[in-house]
C-alpha cells in the first residue's frame, strides 16, 4: 500500500514544461491557465516554468524552436510543430500591394519590422535574407515587436516599409490586407516537443497524446497562444 501510494504521489505532482519564447509566444495568465487546464484533463497535468528561471536540466518537457540538435541529452525529441494549414516553414518579406514593388532592389534603407533580434527565424534569417540579396541593414531602421501580430500592424500603420512575417502566416494575412511576398526564404524545420529521458512510459503516452490532442477551438480559445503564432499543433 506504502509503495503504491508514493507511486500515485509521485506521478500526480505536475511536470515542468518550459518553452523558448524567441518566436514570440506569450504567457499571459489567461492563456497559461487554459493550456494547463486543457493538458491536465488530458491526464498530463503540468506547470509551465517562468523564463526568467528556466533551467533545461529541471525541466521534464520542453518546446524549442531552434534547429534539431541543441537541447540537452536527457530530453529527447516526441514530436514536431505543426504549422498553420501544414505550410512551409518559410520567413518572408511582406510589403504594401499598393507600392507597386514586387523585388527587393528598390526598399534599400527602408525601416524594417521584425519581431526580435534574438529570434531564429523572425529576426536572424530574415535579415540574412535580406542581406544575401544585397540590403545594407541599419539597427536604427529595424522595429522589434515581440510578436508577429505587432511587426504587421507595424506594417499596416505605416510605420515600417516592409515586415519580416512567416510564410504560414503571410498566406493568411497578405489578400485581406492588401500585401505582396517580395522575397521568400527556403523551409525549415523547427519547433519540436521534448520529454525527460527519466519520466514513466505512462507519462510520455499521456503527455504526447495530449500534446497531438492541441488545437484552437475558436477566438476565445487562447490556450495555443503561449506558442509561435505560425504553430497550429503537433505531429509525429
Amino acid at each position: 500500500m506504502t509503495s503504491l501510494l508514493a507511486s500515485y504521489q509521485a506521478y500526480s505532482t505536475p511536470l515542468n514544461f518550459g518553452l523558448d519564447l524567441t518566436e514570440g509566444g506569450r504567457l499571459s495568465s489567461k492563456a497559461t491557465t487554459q493550456f494547463e487546464k486543457h493538458m491536465a484533463e488530458q491526464n498530463c497535468e503540468l506547470t509551465i516554468v517562468d523564463e526568467t528561471s528556466l533551467s533545461l536540466e529541471s525541466l521534464d518537457l520542453y518546446f524549442s524552436v531552434a534547429e534539431a540538435g541543441l537541447a540537452p541529452t536527457h530530453l529527447l525529441p516526441a514530436l514536431t510543430a505543426r504549422t498553420i494549414n501544414d505550410e512551409p516553414l518559410t520567413i518572408t518579406i511582406l510589403i504594401k500591394s499598393s507600392t507597386n514593388i514586387d523585388t527587393l532592389v528598390s526598399i534599400q534603407g527602408e525601416r524594417l519590422g521584425i519581431i526580435s533580434h534574438k529570434s531564429f527565424l523572425g529576426g536572424e534569417q530574415a535579415k540574412r535574407l535580406l542581406t544575401d540579396a544585397g540590403i545594407r541593414l541599419h539597427n536604427s531602421k529595424i522595429y522589434q515587436t515581440e510578436n508577429y501580430f505587432g511587426a504587421i500592424s507595424l506594417l499596416l500603420h505605416g510605420d515600417v516599409f516592409i515586415a519580416a512575417i512567416p510564410g504560414p502566416l503571410a498566406s493568411q494575412w497578405k489578400e485581406h490586407n492588401k500585401l505582396s511576398i517580395i522575397a521568400e526564404s527556403k523551409p525549415f524545420q523547427l519547433g519540436e516537443l521534448f520529454i525527460n529521458t527519466s519520466m514513466t512510459k505512462s507519462q510520455r503516452e499521456s503527455c504526447t497524446q495530449a500534446f497531438l490532442s492541441l488545437s484552437k477551438a475558436n477566438r476565445r480559445d487562447k490556450k495555443m497562444d503561449i506558442f509561435p503564432a505560425w504553430l497550429a499543433g503537433f505531429k509525429y
